[in-house]
């Protein structure tokens, strides 16, 4: 007769035995010949998620008992390249969006993907213009930001760039 038990245990090693129970109120405690041992699943953290082309950012995993990780990034959560193992990756290269994995490597072969809940926004570096640079004094100035992702813009002016008055918003 077989009789399959199926649980679900939480991290950590485990040895098993049964108690196998016959007819008559005999009983034989049989050992099994492997331990079963479980990873906690690693929680991945990305600083910052939003940020500028050059910014710094750190990626870091908690866990414990792995033995080698693997850092992936995507720019289409779908096809993932392999980041330096040394330093995974301490800036934002480009503007757009990244998606990012690590694979924990643990003892026994075992391998563990993770995948960062959040996506994290690089924006692009501004370009401001102002249009006409000389003119009268009633010379109507255009200010223009130009950038991916800003929601508004506060304008300021300084007649001494030190001092900054704010004008209005875009």
């Amino acid at each position: 007769t077989t009789n399959p038990y199926t649980y679900q245990p939480s991290a950590g090693t485990y040895y098993y035995q049964a108690v196998l129970t016959f007819p008559g109120g005999y009983s034989l405690t049989v050992n099994a010949p492997q331990t079963v041992t479980l990873f906690d699943t690693p929680a991945l953290t990305v600083n910052p998620t939003a940020g500028d082309i050059g910014d710094p950012i750190t990626l870091t995993a908690t866990n414990t008992g792995y033995s080698g990780i693997q850092w992936k990034v995507s720019t289409d959560g779908v096809t993932y390249s392999d980041l330096s193992a040394s330093n995974p990756h301490t800036y934002y290269p480009a503007a757009g969006t990244y998606y990012y994995k690590a694979v924990f490597n643990y003892p026994g072969g075992y391998n563990q993907t993770v995948t960062y809940p959040q996506t994290v926004t690089v924006y692009g570096t501004p370009a401001i213009t102002v249009t006409p640079t000389i003119g009268g004094e009633s010379t109507p100035v255009t200010l223009t930001a130009t950038n991916t992702g800003y929601t508004g813009v506060q304008w300021q002016v300084s007649t001494d760039d030190v001092t900054y008055t704010n004008l209005g918003t875009s």
